[in-house]
């Protein structure tokens, strides 16, 4: 409409105005007066003037624009530049590309109230107890709705997945669940026993006491500093002068100032000898790849979020590759299962029933997530499947890490936004896409040490082994406590949250949503100095592979990463005395492996010794004194975390910090 139009011309900025007067009927206009006329238009959009009801008299606007135009007075800022964009795009129909769909991707749309934003951040101001019924749901219904509904379905997703491949697993591959097997001696007991067996073994009483008071003194040092503290960490820092390429390599202390974690010691003596050995030296390859690639005038970058970095598209490889690697080896099995839920194969007493309903109930919480993304977040269907692939992906092979090594403490240390961005190319994604792909990787994986496989497959484990209870019988349990159990943990937190306020030492929490804000403002600041920023907004699924260019690098690092799993696994079956798993591709270069890798290598000495000495019996007899190692470890951290709670609420303030196991 002609009376729109010239409305909106005479409240663009001069420059634009200038250039419209000089362009010619159908002259191309290049990238800079393309950047030039966006600049024009947001300087209009941005004018309260501009959002005058008689200026689109010519529009069909439907009544709840209307209403807004009359009372624009009272708009929020945001609320005011919504709606001289819905002005904006109805002016110039098929010119102005239509802003994203949905709602909940922020609270209230990143607007500002006092008390539904401003109590989140700081905290109540009032002076009574803010409880759960007076909590702002009506606004964060939205959020909800997309986010908290979809992390519910994810981890449905996770729970559904392992009860697939238990069976494999657990029956035909015969995996160690090192954490079983240690719950099983911690707890065996003969006859009426009231105490386990091996509290009668003088082997388990001296690695308890021993590991005990190693931790008393410790934690009693951080409280009173006259109390002797014992060292679990040695210092080979000197030998950097020896190894200078290998000191610069990302998260090189922990080859050259370990420490010895006695849980892992202990539970790396129930797993075998080989996977503890890959483990233990998971970190010294690392710093050898590092000091290699320094060599040749590469850096061996580990950031997981820096779309580029070659660390963390080497692990991604590994996690696809032992990925396929699960699917090949159970391939009979899955297939099976596959083709039992599909209805196009006969019932077989190797795939049970619970198989068969877990996948179709998979199937079903992945498309409820794509259409909560697609609907809610505008994110295209091709996109969330990918990313949903990622998040279990992780999840799997989480789960394999622990049913097959006890590792207890894991981390993938890439995310799927920045990988995916790797993949595709910033301009394969585009801007609106790759926020809520940072969005939703934070919200299904912000800190994957703690994701839902690994506890899944222990408990239907622990179940079959010990309580004898089929996954069949535990299944609705383990759904029913993951509903009820998120729904009563967000809710606490919000309570807890709108009466405190965030806490301002919380780094992790504070860091998280700002990294990833920073590689999609980085990433458009790229789109946009290209001219490409236009081309890349709301993009339909076959947009995102046409405008697709993946980073050389990030592919071919990923290849690489793929291939030394299947090369090592390849050597396990081929090669008797091959000493490497390939679970080494997947945990080196990360944080927790740092830490670990030198518990792992000793363990693995340590089982090697006892084996070669004195045999399978010797082992079996050893068993008692791993276990102290591990009883006495988590019996400390529960001691001084209670000491903790009760100094807290005694007194107000908070206890020395004590760290046994890294944060």
């Amino acid at each position: 409409p002609a009376a729109a139009v010239a409305h909106l011309r005479r409240h663009l900025g001069p420059d634009a105005r200038a250039l419209l007067h000089s362009l010619e009927p159908g002259q191309y206009v290049g990238p800079e007066d393309r950047r030039t006329l966006v600049a024009g238009i947001n300087h209009a959009l941005a004018e309260q003037a501009y959002l005058h009801l008689d200026a689109f008299a010519g529009l069909d606007l439907p009544e709840h624009v209307i209403v807004r135009l009359n009372d624009v007075d009272n708009l929020t800022e945001r609320q005011r530049l919504t709606l001289a964009r819905d002005l904006l795009e109805r002016s110039l129909p098929g010119i102005i590309r239509p802003g994203p769909a949905g709602s909940g991707v922020l609270l209230l749309g990143a607007d500002y109230d006092p008390f539904i934003t401003g109590s989140l951040i700081g905290g109540h101001d009032g002076d009574e107890t803010l409880t759960p019924r007076d909590l702002p749901w009506a606004a964060w219904w939205p959020v909800i709705r997309l986010w908290i509904f979809a992390a519910l379905l994810m981890g449905l997703a996770g729970l559904l997945m392992i009860l697939v491949v238990h069976p494999q697993w657990a029956h035909r591959e015969l995996m160690a669940y090192p954490t079983v097997a240690f719950l099983e001696e911690a707890t065996r007991r003969s006859g009426r026993a009231w105490l386990p067996d091996l509290t009668r073994s003088q082997l388990f009483w001296i690695a308890f006491l021993a590991v005990a008071a190693i931790h008393g003194l410790n934690g009693l040092h951080q409280w009173h500093d006259w109390v002797p503290q014992i060292e679990r960490q040695f210092d080979f820092n000197p030998l950097r002068q020896l190894f200078p390429n290998a000191s610069r390599v990302p998260d090189s202390w922990g080859v050259f100032h370990p420490a010895i974690f006695f849980s892992a010691v202990g539970f790396g003596f129930f797993i075998n000898t080989r996977i503890s050995f890959s483990l233990g030296v998971s970190a010294v390859l690392w710093l050898v790849l590092g000091a290699i690639l320094l060599r040749s005038g590469t850096s061996l970058t580990n950031s997981p979020w820096n779309i580029g970095n070659n660390g963390n598209a080497l692990r991604f490889g590994a996690y696809a590759g032992l990925t396929l690697m699960i699917l090949y080896f159970g391939r009979h099995y899955y297939l099976h299962v596959v083709g039992r839920a599909a209805g196009l194969a006969k019932p077989s007493p190797d795939v049970p029933a619970y198989a068969v309903w877990a996948l179709r109930g998979l199937v079903l919480c992945t498309l409820a997530i794509v259409y909560l993304l697609a609907a809610y977040a505008s994110l295209s269907p091709l996109l969330a499947v990918m990313l949903i692939a990622c998040v279990l992906m992780v999840f799997l092979v989480q789960a394999r890490l622990n049913a097959e090594t006890g590792l207890f403490y894991a981390q993938p240390m890439w995310f799927p936004s920045v990988i995916l961005a790797g993949l595709l190319g910033v301009q394969g994604i585009g801007p609106e896409s790759l926020i809520i792909l940072g969005f939703a990787s934070l919200v299904f994986m912000a800190d994957p040490r703690e994701s839902i496989g690994p506890y899944i497959v222990n408990a239907l484990r622990l179940g079959e082994r010990m309580g004898k209870a089929s996954p069949a019988r535990l299944a609705p349990i383990l759904i029913v406590v993951s509903v009820v159990g998120l729904a009563v943990a967000f809710t606490v937190t919000l309570t807890i949250q709108y009466n405190r306020g965030f806490r301002p030492d919380d780094g992790w929490a504070e860091m998280l949503p700002r990294l990833t804000l920073d590689y999609v403002s980085s990433a458009i600041n790229e789109l946009h100095a290209r001219g490409e920023l236009g081309d890349t907004v709301n993009m339909s699924a076959m947009d995102h592979l046409r405008n697709a260019r993946p980073d050389a690098g990030v592919v071919g690092w990923a290849l690489l990463g793929l291939a030394l799993v299947w090369i090592c696994a390849v050597a396990r079956l081929r090669v008797p005395w091959w000493p490497i798993h390939p679970v080494l591709f997947v945990v080196w270069g990360t944080y927790p492996m740092t830490h670990f890798a030198f518990s792992f290598f000793l363990a693995a000495m340590f089982k090697w010794a006892v084996i070669t000495i004195g045999g399978e019996r010797a082992y079996h007899h050893i068993k008692p004194f791993a276990v102290g190692l591990i009883a006495a470890e988590l019996l400390s951290i529960l001691a001084f975390s209670a000491a903790g709670t009760i100094y807290y609420f005694t007194t107000g303030l908070h206890p020395p910090l004590f760290r046994i196991l890294p944060g």
